[in-house]
């Protein structure tokens, strides 16, 4: 869930999720940092927000995933 906060006239979105760094952004509305805040935590639910991509664990470990991540 996202805080929103007045900070000396700017709106702030601040997204926390124990899985990804804190995101925050300031907006001019109080509406555009709801929508902003809620198209960002839908995109974290879906799996579709890319900026914190976190490679997968494989079951396996095997040479391939080895050459490619590390």
């Amino acid at each position: 869930m996202a805080s929103i906060r007045n900070r000396r006239g700017v709106w702030q979105a601040r997204i926390n999720r124990k899985v990804i760094p804190t995101i925050t952004k300031s907006f001019h509305t109080k509406q555009d940092a709801e929508k902003w805040s809620r198209s960002i935590e839908s995109g974290i639910g879906r799996g579709t927000y890319t900026k914190y991509l976190i490679p997968p664990t494989p079951s396996v470990i095997d040479k391939n995933y080895l050459e490619i991540y590390y």
